[in-house]
């Protein structure tokens, strides 16, 4: 029998996240053909990849809301979560661990997925798919997404300094910034054309305190 103390592994800080998003470059002189008025996603996932430890450890990709991946929603970035009552608002309370994360993912139901595995009780966006851009005319515009990734990645790039910071024990607020874009593909037999799409940074504020952080 070894006489050596028993060592317990090391206790893992958590810290409470709150992820909110909002749309950017709003064109309110814009004709109603050219101007947004809901922009909707399906999300499957909402995640943060932890930068990998310079002693060695690995990275990984944190689920915030693993309730996502059994019941997506469609949520409405511009006219409040078709879920909850806050605008802006995709998810509270996630219990992380605290760290410096390099990026982060949100996971889409791809436009061609099933609508009917959404919790929400309408397709908003009809039979362009299950993530569009609704136009103040009503004209509905599907938002392009690679099917097999269907994700929009959010790269150290875009992120104040290459980085989030997540301390322990503070409430934070994960701040999404989706910028409507014009992407030019080509495709056949359709040729050359202008399909809707999505970039996007983020930041993290402290509850309670003011951020400059902003790209």
């Amino acid at each position: 029998m070894s006489n050596l103390p028993l060592t317990c592994p090391p206790l893992i800080k958590k810290a409470s996240v709150k992820v909110l998003a909002n749309v950017a470059t709003l064109c309110e002189a814009c004709s109603a053909t050219n101007r947004i008025q809901g922009l909707f996603l399906a999300l499957r996932g909402i995640e943060l990849h932890m930068k990998a430890s310079a002693l060695g450890g690995s990275s990984e990709w944190v689920e915030l809301f693993p309730d996502l991946e059994k019941r997506p929603r469609q949520v409405d970035l511009m006219g409040g979560d078709t879920d909850a009552t806050a605008s802006g608002l995709l998810g509270e309370n996630a219990a992380i661990p605290a760290g410096i994360y390099d990026q982060v993912r949100l996971r889409l139901v791809p436009n061609q997925g099933d609508a009917e595995t959404l919790t929400s009780p309408v397709n908003a966006c009809g039979e362009s798919g299950i993530n569009c851009m609704i136009m103040a005319d009503g004209h509905v515009n599907a938002l392009k997404v690679a099917e097999e990734e269907a994700e929009l990645r959010i790269a150290s790039e875009a992120l104040p300094g290459g980085l989030l910071l997540i301390l322990p024990d503070v409430n934070e607020e994960l701040h999404i910034q989706l910028t409507p874009v014009w992407a030019m593909v080509s495709s056949f037999p359709e040729g050359l054309r202008f399909v809707a799409a999505l970039k996007a940074n983020a930041r993290i504020e402290r509850v309670g305190t003011t951020s400059n952080q902003e790209n």
